[in-house]
């Protein structure tokens, strides 16, 4: 009896392997199958189409990068011409303060030398009344000296200004002219 029990074990477990074989081998066939056919759902088409945008991208990239080192070589000189531009107009505005600087300092040592011209003519003065015009007359002409020399200097502020500025607005003019952008109105 034992060895019947022995003998229908093994059976039942072959049975069970080979069951577990067979099933394996359908699934692996199954998939091999689609693996070896695939589906022609328009596949070959779109690689066709994506192939032909590679071509025309091919062909567009060197000239897209001739189009770019050209841009890129206007811009990298009009930078260098800016360098220049923005040195000379450093030196204009530099010019220009000192002349506004040195037209300052004029007007004060004038101012001084009036002031101390009507101490002497108060000095020599013969009476108090004669002393008190011209020290009104003094802050008359002060005051309207004050306002013609503020003026002028107001004048050169502005002036150099303008001419510091000047080579800046052309040079970014051009560059804009060279490179293809418009400058705003």
């Amino acid at each position: 009896m034992a060895t019947q029990t022995k003998s229908t074990a093994k059976r039942r477990t072959t049975k069970k392997t080979t069951r577990r074989a067979t099933t394996a081998k359908t699934t692996t066939a199954k998939r091999t199958k689609a693996k070896a056919a695939p589906k022609t759902n328009g596949a070959a088409t779109n690689f066709d189409g994506f192939r032909d945008f590679i071509e025309q991208q091919r062909e567009r990239i060197p000239v897209s990068t001739d189009q770019f080192r050209e841009r890129f070589d206007d811009i990298r000189t009009a930078t260098a011409d800016a360098g220049d531009v923005i040195r000379s107009s450093a030196t204009i505005a530099a010019d220009g303060t000192r002349a506004v600087n040195l037209q300052i300092l004029e007007n004060v040592q004038n101012d001084a030398n009036r002031f101390f011209e009507m101490t002497k003519e108060l000095t020599q003065a013969t009476s108090l009344r004669e002393a008190a015009e011209i020290q009104g007359q003094f802050i008359r002409d002060a005051f309207q000296q004050q306002v013609k020399q503020t003026r002028e200097i107001a004048e050169m502020v502005t002036q150099v200004s303008r001419d510091s500025i000047e080579p800046i607005s052309k040079s970014v003019g051009d560059t804009f002219k060279k490179v293809g952008l418009r400058r705003a109105a």
